[in-house]
């Protein structure tokens, strides 16, 4: 009888640690993006206007100012896979915004190339409304045990609605748990 309570008592404790424990990581930044060097990619008839704003930013150094008029996807930047072996690992693709009379929710899309297809990343649940000043926001992709970065990462923008908003210290990485 005391070897089952041993049992439930390691049991308990298991199931404590994994909820209450704080697990350490282990951050790697793949790639951080220099915003003055950026080939902004716009979908087609987009009515948008993507420029270098060196007066505004969230560390002195500049930001992209993006005027939407509508709805409208943006290709920031793309990382191109290496092979590289990243189980248990997150993919985050992590910016600031600034938003000025946005309409719509703005959020961070990411094309997430950790297989042979790209899969899609929505980071809907931390979008931005209306005018915020810098507000640091992420989305990111699991990765299963084994699983090797292939593909090409695309980091996009969506704005579904219109007004300005600013992008500043966008960079992408890779979160492995200890």
């Amino acid at each position: 009888m005391k070897f089952v309570y041993g049992c439930l008592a390691l049991f308990a404790f298991l199931i404590y640690s994994m909820l209450f424990g704080e697990s350490e990581v282990s951050d790697v930044e793949l790639a951080r993006f220099a915003l003055d060097e950026l080939p902004v990619l716009v979908e087609e008839n987009a009515q948008v206007l993507a420029e270098y704003d060196p007066q505004v930013s969230s560390d002195g150094g500049g930001a992209l100012r993006i005027e939407a008029e509508g709805p409208t996807l943006i290709d920031l930047a793309t990382v191109e896979g290496a092979g590289e072996n990243r189980s248990f690992r997150q993919l985050l693709y992590q910016a600031k915004l600034r938003t000025e009379d946005v309409t719509g929710p703005v959020f961070l899309v990411m094309q997430a190339g950790i297989a042979e297809v790209p899969m899609p990343v929505i980071g809907i649940d931390t979008a931005l409304t209306g005018t915020n000043d810098w507000t640091p926001i992420e989305t990111y992709a699991g990765n299963p045990q084994d699983t090797y970065h292939k593909a090409t990462t695309t980091l996009q923008l969506e704005i579904r609605g219109s007004g300005t908003v600013w992008v500043d210290d966008l960079r992408l990485v890779s979160r492995r748990h200890l």
